[in-house]
């Protein structure tokens, strides 16, 4: 009798022992839980976000206890103001973001850009946005897009890579790099930017035109924004009165009535590509034309080079601008046979928009199907 009631009071101590363990657990876990929760939800806290996107979607609102206890908003930042910035698509706004710079480095979960849609952050970083500021690690923010749920995959843990996404992925770049702009973080490779020959910019784009109805997903990436610089030329025409004279050197020029072409502009302003336009001269001119205003028309496609040895890409896409990386190794290897230098760039430019297409289709039948266009082109 003694010897059962000694095992008894012993397996209650070893009962009591382990709940206090546990007990001790749960308590250390309850900040990681939090800090878990207001990362990965952050917008849900984030009042100014609950009020401009997401209060259609909560309209009670969100409430969130962990131990009985109300999680907050996190601050984020303290060295700096939060100034929150719209997100618009087409003029239409779709979400809204911030970004902040802290005067010291940020833990590594919390450097970066992240992506949220109904609350749920489903990327971070800065790799999915093609964006590398002057100081990443330094750098935090976030951007709600709430309608950016209904291309969610099926494990909701990414986007599926579709127009759509990347029309969203567009709206946020513009707004972010208008962001960073005043921060003063936009990336050293945009100061001074050195492009590759027109003439091969447009070859490039000519066939990247025919190879949208087999991808249309990148419609989105490559159409032209914005409005280029006013420029003027002269439209030639019979009966009109002698302007100027024949000159080597031409660019399209848009917003011009009376040409020949569909709207897409014609080439007859100063420009780098092969052809003549006509120079307006009062001097002996033997050419007859309408001086016309207008301007000049921006590629689909802008094509530079970057100096990045830091980064393992051949390239990257930033907006409509894809960049060449010239101190990747393969490059530099190739630098001074211009012959090289261009097929390497061709491939860069099919490599780096391979990554851009749908998830269904295969990177290689796109690089494949690019340089099988260039080689037919004569």
């Amino acid at each position: 009798m003694h010897a059962v009631g000694t095992y008894a009071r012993s397996d209650k101590r070893q009962i009591y022992k382990e709940r206090r363990e546990t007990c001790r657990l749960v308590r250390k876990l309850i900040p990681f839980v939090e800090n878990t929760i207001k990362t990965r939800f952050y917008p849900l806290f984030d009042g100014e976000m609950m009020n401009k996107v997401l209060g259609e979607e909560y309209k009670n609102g969100v409430t969130v206890y962990v131990n009985n206890r109300k999680v907050t908003a996190p601050t984020l930042c303290v060295h700096n103001e939060i100034q929150p910035f719209p997100i618009q698509d087409k003029k239409r706004p779709v979400g809204i973001g911030f970004l902040c710079k802290s005067q010291e480095d940020l833990p590594e979960e919390h450097r970066g850009l992240a992506i949220s849609t109904l609350g749920k952050v489903i990327k971070q970083g800065w790799d999915w946005i093609g964006i590398y500021p002057r100081n990443p690690s330094r750098l935090m923010g976030i951007v709600e897009v709430p309608a950016m749920a209904g291309i969610l995959n099926t494990q909701k843990e990414d986007f599926q890579k579709c127009a759509k996404y990347y029309e969203f992925r567009k709206a946020i770049e513009k707004a972010v790099l208008e962001r960073l702009s005043q921060m003063g973080e936009i990336p050293t490779s945009r100061d001074t930017p050195e492009r590759i020959p027109k003439w091969l910019e447009k070859e490039i784009e000519r066939v990247l035109g025919e190879l949208l109805p087999e991808f249309p997903e990148l419609q989105a990436l490559l159409e032209r924004r914005g409005r280029g610089e006013q420029v003027s030329g002269v439209i030639p025409h019979d009966q009109a009165p002698p302007v100027g004279t024949v000159v080597e050197g031409v660019e399209v020029m848009t917003g011009t009535t009376g040409g020949a072409g569909e709207g897409g502009g014609v080439p007859i302003t100063k420009g780098e590509s092969s052809g003549e336009r006509i120079e307006p001269s009062t001097d002996e001119p033997t050419e007859s034309g309408y001086e016309r205003s207008g301007r000049k028309r921006l590629p689909a496609l802008e094509i530079q080079f970057a100096d990045d040895p830091s980064r393992e890409e051949l390239g990257w896409l930033l907006g409509s601008v894809l960049f060449i990386n010239q101190g990747h190794p393969a490059y530099r290897k190739i630098s001074g046979n211009t012959q090289a230098e261009q097929c390497h760039q061709l491939f860069t430019v099919a490599w780096v928009l391979s990554h851009h297409i749908e998830s269904s289709k295969a990177p290689q039948e796109f690089i494949n199907r690019f340089l099988l266009g260039w080689g037919k082109r004569t």
